[in-house]
């Protein structure tokens, strides 16, 4: 049997066997149609090719010589020789279907391949993509990647991909070429011996990993408080591929996975004031035996002594990660009060630059996260900061009319913080001393290492000022950061102000650890005057006794560290003031320091309290704390006190308040509770509120950041007036969790809300929305079902979930905001429930489909659609009206019956979009006399997709709106048989389709261009024509026509002038033949200059030949004039040497001039002259320590001019170097270069621009 049959057979079958891990089956041959040895196309193979007119093009052949047998797959500029063109980009595939088999959940891909190209730029990758997704030339494809790209390898080598996951599925298996306009080594990208097997596998890895595995559905993600005890220890230094040292791998552990919708920097932080932890994170599986051998990579890890972590990674879209949290035991296992992995921010994203920085609304909290960050392109450091490593991340703020700026930061796992202040433009900043903080202003002798800066001189309102932060010495992690306008009294930090109390309304108050940090936003008190505590307020939570009868006041301060035995335990200290009765005083005279305590203890001992009638006497239950004791007070009705607890360690524990229970307290239902956190996070136990009542629509809730057991709301539905935030403080909404919202929203810390839970608003009245809402802080679902009154929104908010007004009696008013939403828009009553659009953005962002139902006329002001692909905005019941800008960057706005109606008649109103993103229906946009405008729709169902068209008025327009839309032919428009400009159009209509742009009034007048973009890879039939334009057919018209005026035009981009009247447009095209017969013509490229020649068979009324060039095929020039013999029948031979050829891409035609004028264009020919073209070699050595060498070889003598740059572009060296005709070698001095990467560009004086290449200096 022939080797031909033999392959044949090979690609028919599926081959069935049984391996180590039981049965397998191969879906692709790689002696077969995988070896291209099967035909001399890729159909004949089972491929499919997606070549377009691109310049560089996949081929089956034998140009690059297969691995083993003849032929194998290889991109060509020409499809002769193993080069591709540098300097034209391009982006080309070639692709099959495969099903995998039910049960075999193992695909191992290997291939042979070389190719050089350039590094990062051209390159052959490999995608795995569902069906639906259709590989277009020109289009890279932005999923679905496997394996890395493949490039700088000129020999055959063989790589192997394995893939988990694809039992039962049918997928699209792409092979791409990817090059840009600018430098590349010879040769490109050839395939050869591809072979695809699948196989049965064992456990999957998240059935490995064990119990505490989590599964992450999107970022950015918050854990909130947990820990590792009873999560057992399933990744052990045995089974997993081990980050960093084994050591670590020995305690009970952790798994989050999450897979990023997009590429970029990730910051994933653990606070932890546990030990010896270490974070572990793996592209893939950590277990090395999963997916039958095939396990995940390390990608970054860290480990140490402390509890608190921080990593930076690049993470890229479409993998799976899996963190892990680990300990090196002991301890066996670790708590954290929270895990944050920021979502993917691309490195021109960033703000690790000042042109890159954050921007902040005064009031609103901020997180941040430095760990990142470098000091690289940046102004000098404040002088005041104390650094051996620059982590910098910035902001920028708009001074308000005071003229004065607080900035203050609170520590996360970046415990020591350091900020300043710069004016100027990003790119030129200048800052003074004044302007500087390393430390928080002392309260007493109490000093805390966040930062204070407050400035109340020396700015301009209007200005816009950058804000630097980083931490001391090198360190790196997550804060928070807060600038507000200091002109304005500084906002209270319930429960921990003399002016803002935590209510008493229970004899046991329990706090959680760590207990209240620093002193709040005001310091109540410093360390002089008469009170004891002599360092000043520290650690401190206030209280508020109030009295309902005469008697005694005794109580007990039982830090939660105390054993109930011995002394040791934390150093908790107190002061009480009496603030209502006789002889009361106020928080002035305290903070003055004009009055004593009532009682003061400021001992070392820990349990502390006022008993008994005599001082230094500790109830029985606390032996040994005499000395932290003072005598109990008596009171009467009607008595205040407020009482400060300060945690004079500073550690982190907690503390309880116990009150005896005979004290005439009066323990009533306040109207507002702060979080203590003594129980645990269950939001309805009242052991958590401090002992008080829950939040109800009639109490007011504040989170304090005082326990880290901060607030989770498990599925269920809760309830509270307001709702205040604190800076530092976390609250938790779970899967399925509802908060009814009966007052205002205030966010000055963090929300962690999973897009499945809902937020609320029902309360009657206004309702106002403030603070940090957007990025980590974003709400899952907002619901607004009120009776009345207005929702009012305060600042930016982005909802995961669905925004839905319930009923016509609420009013949501976006206040001119900006709103990003991932699920629904459901509106009840238009312009009457949904107010406040001007000024304001809306961001559609989903990753699926969402609805737009506006329930009734609404107008927006500014719509940006930045969807997940193929996602869409579907359009329900009612249009979408723009009054402001439309922005295509990702996604479809499907219209249904309905259209989208831009009324701002501003040409730019509405972007060109993309191939995805476009309106898939009907676009109406409003127009003036004159302007271009664009039509960004298409057809998604037919798979014509994005079809761009432009309207170009240029004079006398009176049409109000165009409405355009574009359909795919139902039966193709037959050749128009009119003569053009010189061409007859005698081919049929180009298949793609047709678009219907109508004008009102329905008759206007108006001279407009009409430009048409042909989508590459959506139409059929444009083989062997060589002309395109415009062709309408008028409303009110009875057949296609051509109007006004023909333009050069190319198959993508195809134009007509002077049109007038609306109806619809598509493609004419033609192919045209010259009088003569022309059997050849051809150009090619030799030592002299371009050999142009044709060849005629006969000739008939032929007065001459022109011939014509082109340096881009667009804008062609007569070099050659050649007269015809007019009438022969015999073959004819014609030449021409053009001596003087354009560097790089000629292009040829003939216009072919008969007796009577008239002529005709031939087929253009191109041909590329790169024998004089200069050449640079690749520099070594490279990574260089010093010194690096390379050759330039030129036809001539000249000057070489080489630069070298840093990655920011920045010269850092530079010379010219003569070179004399033949080869230069050329060697660089790079030793005063500080190290880091480089790029050296070569030009030459005659020539232009040479080369880049990039170099790393060690």
């Amino acid at each position: 049997m022939g080797i031909f049959y033999k392959a044949l057979l090979c690609s028919m079958f599926l081959y069935v066997t049984e391996s180590a891990y039981g049965q397998s089956t191969t879906l692709i041959n790689a002696n077969g149609n995988g070896g291209f040895e099967m035909g001399t196309d890729f159909a004949a193979n089972g491929w499919v090719e997606a070549n377009g007119t691109q310049i560089n093009r996949w081929y089956v052949g034998t140009g690059a010589t297969g691995y083993t047998g003849a032929r194998c797959a290889w991109v060509s500029k020409n499809g002769t020789g193993y080069t591709y063109n540098i300097y034209l980009a391009s982006v080309t595939h070639f692709y099959r279907d495969v099903t995998f088999p039910a049960g075999e959940d193992l695909a191992t891909l290997t291939f042979s391949w070389k190719g050089e190209g350039e590094s990062n730029v051209d390159f052959m990758k490999v995608y795995l993509v569902p069906v639906t997704t259709t590989p277009a030339a020109g289009v890279e494809l932005l999923t679905g990647q496997i394996g890395s790209a493949h490039n700088l390898t000129p020999n055959w080598t063989t790589s192997t991909i394995t893939i988990c996951g694809v039992a039962g599925t049918t997928q699209r298996l792409v092979f791409s070429w990817i090059n840009d306009l600018n430098a590349g080594t010879q040769p490109p990208a050839a395939i050869d011996n591809i072979s695809l097997v699948s196989s049965v596998v064992g456990a999957s890895c998240t059935a490995v990993l064990g119990t505490g595995v989590t599964s992450i559905s999107a970022l950015p993600y918050n854990s909130g408080a947990g820990t590792t005890q009873a999560a057992g220890n399933d990744v052990t230094g045995a089974n997993a591929i081990v980050c960093g040292s084994t050591n670590y791998y020995t305690g009970q552990d952790k798994v989050w996975e999450f897979t990023p919708t997009v590429s970029g920097q990730v910051t994933i932080a653990l606070a932890s004031n546990g030990s010896y932890t270490g974070l572990m994170l793996y592209d893939g599986c950590p277990i090395a035996n999963v997916c039958s051998g095939v396990a995940g990579t390390c990608v970054s890890y860290v480990q140490s002594a402390t509890g608190n972590k921080s990593m930076c990674v690049d993470v890229v879209a479409g993998h799976t990660y899996y963190l892990l949290l680990d300990s090196y035991a002991a301890p066996a296992y670790n708590a954290y009060s929270n895990l944050y992995i920021s979502e993917p921010v691309p490195v021109s994203g960033s703000n690790d630059q000042p042109c890159f920085a954050t921007a902040l609304t005064l009031g609103v909290n901020s997180a941040g996260d430095n760990s990142c960050a470098t000091a690289t392109g940046e102004p000098a450091m404040p002088s005041c900061w104390n650094n051996t490593t620059s982590n910098t991340v910035w902001y920028s703020v708009v001074c308000p009319a005071s003229g004065a700026l607080r900035i203050r930061t609170i520590s996360g796992t970046l415990t020591d913080t350091q900020i300043g202040l710069y004016k100027g433009s990003c790119s030129s900043l200048t800052t003074i001393a004044a302007w500087c903080n390393n430390n928080a202003p002392s309260c007493g002798t109490s000093a805390y290492s966040n930062s204070e800066l407050i400035i109340n001189s020396g700015l301009i309102a209007g200005d816009t000022y950058f804000i630097v932060v980083d931490g001391t010495g090198s360190t790196t992690g997550s804060f928070d950061i807060q600038v507000s306008d200091a002109s304005l009294p500084v906002v209270p930090a319930a429960g921990q102000e003399c002016a803002s109390t935590n209510p008493v309304c229970n004899q046991v108050i329990a706090v959680g650890n760590p207990g209240f940090a620093a002193y709040g936003n005001i310091c109540d008190f410093g360390a002089t005057g008469g009170n004891c505590l002599a360092a000043g307020e520290r650690g401190s939570a206030w209280y508020e006794i109030v009295i309902n009868a005469a008697g005694f006041l005794e109580f007990d301060i039982v830090p939660n560290d105390w054993s109930g035995t011995g002394t040791a335990s934390t150093d908790y200290d107190f002061a009480i003031w009496k603030t209502a009765g006789s002889g009361s005083t106020t928080c002035a005279e305290i903070a003055a320091g004009t009055v004593n305590p009532l009682r003061c203890n400021y001992n070392n001992l820990g349990v502390t309290g006022v008993y008994g009638a005599t001082a230094s006497t500790a109830p029985p239950a606390y032996p040994g704390f005499d000395a932290a004791y003072e005598k109990r007070i008596t009171v009467a009705n009607g008595d205040k006190y407020q009482l400060v607890v300060s945690n004079y360690s500073n550690s982190t524990s907690g503390f309880s308040i116990n009150i005896d229970p005979v004290a005439p307290v009066s323990y009533t239902t306040p109207t507002q509770v702060i979080w203590s956190g003594g129980s645990n996070t269950t939001w309805t136990v009242s052991g958590n509120w401090g002992g008080c009542a829950t939040p109800t629509c009639s109490i007011d809730a504040v989170v304090s950041p005082a326990a880290s057991n901060q607030p989770v709301l498990i599925s269920g539905t809760y309830e509270s007036r307001d709702i205040t935030i604190n800076q530092g403080a976390t609250l938790t909404l779970a899967a399925g969790a509802v908060l009814n919202v009966c007052g205002n929203f205030y966010n000055y810390g963090s929300i962690i809300a999973d897009p499945t839970s809902t937020i609320a608003f029902i309360g009657t009245g206004t309702q106002n929305i403030y603070g940090s809402l957007v990025g980590a802080d974003k709400f899952g679902n907002v619901l607004i079902s009120k009776s009345a009154g207005t929702v009012i929104l305060n600042a930016g908010m982005e909802i995961a979930g669905d925004f839905t007004l319930q009923n016509n009696t609420g009013i949501f008013n976006v206040n001119g905001q900006y709103l990003k939403l991932a699920g629904n828009f459901l509106n009840a009553a238009g312009t009457t429930t949904f107010t406040g659009v001007s000024g304001s953005t809306i961001e559609f962002n989903g990753i699926a489909d969402q609805l737009y139902s506006p329930g009734g006329s609404l107008t927006l002001n500014d719509v940006f659609i930045n969807q997940g692909v193929p996602a869409a905005i579907v359009l329900t019941g009612n249009s979408m009206t723009i009054s402001g800008s439309l922005t295509l960057t990702s996604g479809r706005i499907e219209t249904l019956l309905n259209e989208v109606n831009v009324t701002n008649s501003t040409p730019a109103a509405v972007n060109a979009g993309n191939i995805n993103s476009y309106v898939d229906g009907d676009l109406r946009r409003a127009t003036t006399v004159t302007g271009s405008y664009d039509f960004p729709v298409g057809h998604f169902l037919s798979g014509k997709g994005y079809q761009l068209a432009n309207i170009d008025f240029t004079a006398a327009n009176t049409a109000t709106e165009l409405l355009a839309r574009f359909r795919p032919f139902s039966l193709v428009p037959a050749a128009l048989g009119l003569l053009d400009c010189g061409i007859t159009y005698n081919l049929e209509a180009l298949d793609n389709g047709s678009w219907t742009i109508a004008s009102t009034p329905s008759v206007s007048t108006g001279v407009y261009t009409a430009t048409l973009y042909n989508t590459p890879g959506t139409y059929s039939n444009s083989g062997g024509a060589s002309s395109w334009t415009v062709m309408k057919y008028p409303t009110l018209g009875t057949g296609w026509l051509l109007d006004g005026t023909c333009v050069t035009s190319t198959i993508s981009q195809v134009s007509r002038t002077g049109l007038t009247g609306f109806s619809e447009f598509a493609t004419a095209q033609s192919v045209e033949f010259l009088p003569v017969t022309l059997i050849a013509f051809s150009a090619r490229a030799t030592d002299k200059g371009n050999q142009v020649e044709w060849t005629t068979a006969s000739e008939f009324n032929n007065d001459y030949f022109s011939l014509e060039k082109s340096a881009d095929g667009n804008l062609f020039e007569e070099i050659n004039k050649q007269s015809g013999l007019e009438y022969t029948l015999e073959q004819h031979h014609y030449d021409f040497l053009d001596d003087s050829p354009f560097h790089g891409l000629n292009y040829y035609r003939l216009r072919q001039v008969n007796t009577d004028g008239t002529f005709a264009f031939s087929k253009v020919v191109i041909v590329e002259n790169m024998l004089q073209a200069p050449l640079m070699s690749r520099p070594y050595p490279n990574p260089t320590t010093g010194k690096l060498n390379f050759e330039i070889s030129t036809m001539e003598n000249g000057t070489a001019f080489i630069q070298v740059m840093d990655v920011f572009g920045k010269l850092a060296l530079s010379n010219n170097h003569p070179l004399k005709a033949g080869t230069n070698p050329v060697t660089l001095d790079l030793q005063q270069l500080p190290e880091g990467v480089y790029f050296i560009a070569c030009s030459l004086a005659q020539y232009g621009f040479l080369k880049m290449e990039k170099v790393v200096i060690q």
